[in-house]
Formats: structure tokens, C-alpha cells, sequence
């Protein structure tokens, strides 16, 4: 069974590519919002970890075997302040 990866992320999917291992996509909604206070580091790690768990939980939903999976993400900082795509994505629509 391949891996499965939870992120839209083309710059992941290419690294995979890259080494050769056989992977699926699966674009799971979670929100990537920044909980207050929360550093950077520890956002990140919410993120991949809820992405994976989000993905795992389609799989039982729709009675399908759980194959390994990959949830990943990557954000920005600037003194402390992270910049997610989300918010990336409001301060160009300004």
C-alpha cells in the first residue's frame, strides 16, 4: 500500500518523486488557523499532526484500510510571528 500524503503541497509531492516512494495524495480540510500564543514550532507540529489524523480518520470513515501517512506543513516566521498561507493569502487581498 503506498504512503499517503495529506497535504496539497506540490513541493512535497516532488520530494517524493525524487526518491522514488510510491505515494497517493489525499487533500484533507483542516483548519490552519493560529491558535493565540501559539509559537511557531508548535504550530507547525499541530498542523502536520491534525492533517494526519484528519486523513486517517477519511480512511475508517469510508471502511478503507489506514495506510502509512504523511501529514506535513511548513510555515514562515518573522520574529516569532508565523505566516501561513492563510494569512498570506488575506494580507495580499488588502
Amino acid at each position: 500500500m503506498p504512503l499517503c500524503l495529506a497535504s496539497a503541497s506540490p513541493r512535497r509531492q516532488a520530494l517524493l518523486n525524487q526518491i522514488k516512494v510510491p505515494f497517493t495524495v489525499l487533500v484533507v480540510d483542516f483548519d490552519e488557523t493560529r491558535l493565540p500564543g501559539e509559537p511557531p514550532n508548535q504550530m507547525v507540529v499541530r498542523l502536520a499532526s491534525g492533517k494526519a489524523t484528519t486523513a486517517k480518520n477519511w480512511f475508517v470513515e469510508h471502511g478503507k484500510p489506514v495506510p502509512t501517512i504523511l501529514g506535513a506543513d511548513t510555515i514562515r516566521s518573522t520574529r516569532a510571528l508565523p505566516c501561513c498561507r492563510a494569512r498570506q493569502s488575506r494580507l495580499r487581498q488588502s
